[in-house]
């Protein structure tokens, strides 16, 4: 299978948790991934630990920008996988066969859209689960009240932004609920 998936990664000030979310990408079994990260100007180390780190990194850009939103579709500018995926800085993905499985669900399905389930631990505790989103719960009608899938587990063809556009850029909180809304609409 021949299908390239962008993952993108936003970040500011990460150094404690970036390692992990760089080898969580590089140790994916897809063996086409265009891993981006995009840094708003770190002053804590992160932009040396992404050069240690990130041996899948393919593209790396670092400077201020006008917030998270302005960074994520400074992301989207760069991705040239046929599916785009955001992974937090202090995220991991559940196991190195992920991206594998969404591409093949993906085109197997010709999906533009796949969202999956999403578990919160914390650092000190990995093992403990503090929350568990189920996305068996998410309906595009449950958006009115709130409801969206998570977006470290939405993954969306490339084509979704092209029809619906980027994120707004004057949200300083909620542009992917926004977004979300938007698409599903």
């Amino acid at each position: 299978m021949k299908y390239k998936i962008s993952v993108i990664t936003v970040c500011f000030n990460a150094a404690d948790t970036i390692a992990e979310s760089l080898r969580s990408v590089a140790e994916q079994s897809c063996p086409d991934i265009e891993h981006i990260v995009v840094d708003g100007g770190s002053t804590d180390g992160t932009q040396r630990l992404v050069e240690i780190h990130g041996r899948r990194v393919s593209k790396f850009i670092t400077g201020p920008d006008q917030g998270i939103y302005d960074a994520m579709n400074k992301g989207l500018g760069l991705a040239t996988g046929k599916t785009i995926a955001f992974l937090n800085a202090d995220d991991v993905y559940a196991d190195a066969g992920v991206l594998e499985r969404v591409c093949r669900l993906m085109d197997e399905h010709a999906l533009d859209a796949l969202y999956g389930d999403l578990e919160t631990f914390r650092s000190e505790r990995p093992g403990a689960i503090v929350r568990r989103y189920r996305s068996d719960r998410f309906s595009p009608q449950r958006i009115a009240w709130g409801f969206m899938p998570a977006h470290p587990a939405l993954f969306l063809r490339q084509g979704v932004y092209r029809k619906f556009g980027l994120f707004r850029t004057d949200f300083r909180i909620a542009g992917d609920y926004e977004f979300v809304a938007r698409i599903f609409r």
